[in-house]
């Protein structure tokens, strides 16, 4: 029986192209696509943030060193609104709502996922939101995958986990839970097929 359906956020919940947002960023500070990346990747700017080692004002003080001269509120306007809901995948937590647990594990920030929640109303449909920045943990450490579980109450053969990256599904599956790669949103339902037939026989 499976108890949980543990669904990923970025591509999988909400869509966002990562070469375009890198591009919009670079430009939005005044450095240039390029030279964003570089420092980006230098600084190590996307591990500190989802482990939760670099807070938003660190963040905003960091991009005005490389040129930006807007407002923290401007700035965050900017690090965030990049995102569109995925009607396909979000539509599903509605139905599931009830017959499991529906979960958030995700990579992500706290500028964004406060962003997110206000502008899709769809992801208050979860019970629980297992996020990188609050524990310090990223996909596909085991631990995080772990934390999860036990939020949900559920043991790994009772739990589906929705990711669109290879390493983090591979990583659940090797703890035994149901683990999928969504690589079209429009394939959740044909991917969830087996699980849901499952439960109704039940």
């Amino acid at each position: 029986m499976i108890k949980a359906y543990i669904f990923d956020l970025g591509n999988v919940l909400v869509g966002f192209d990562r070469e375009q947002v890198l591009r919009r960023l670079g430009d939005g500070a005044g450095c240039g696509a390029p030279a964003f990346k570089r420092a980006y990747a230098a600084a190590g700017i996307e591990d500190r943030l989802e482990r939760g080692l670099m807070g938003e004002r660190e963040l905003f003080a960091w991009f005005q060193s490389l040129g930006f001269d807007g407002t923290f509120d401007e700035f965050g306007l900017l690090w965030c609104d990049h995102f569109h809901e995925l009607k396909p995948v979000s539509s599903l937590l509605a139905e599931l709502k009830g017959r499991a647990k529906i979960l958030i594990l995700s990579n992500t920030n706290s500028l964004h996922y406060r962003f997110l929640c206000a502008r899709f109303p769809v992801l208050g449909l979860a019970d629980v939101a297992v996020l990188s920045y609050q524990l310090g943990l990223r996909k596909p450490e085991p631990a995080i995958y772990r934390a999860a579980l036990k939020a949900a109450g559920a043991q790994p053969h009772e739990a589906v986990f929705i990711d669109d990256m290879k390493d983090n599904v591979d990583a659940a599956a090797a703890l035994g839970i149901n683990a999928v790669r969504l690589d079209e949103p429009e394939s959740v339902r044909e991917l969830l097929k087996p699980f849901l037939a499952a439960e109704a026989r039940t």
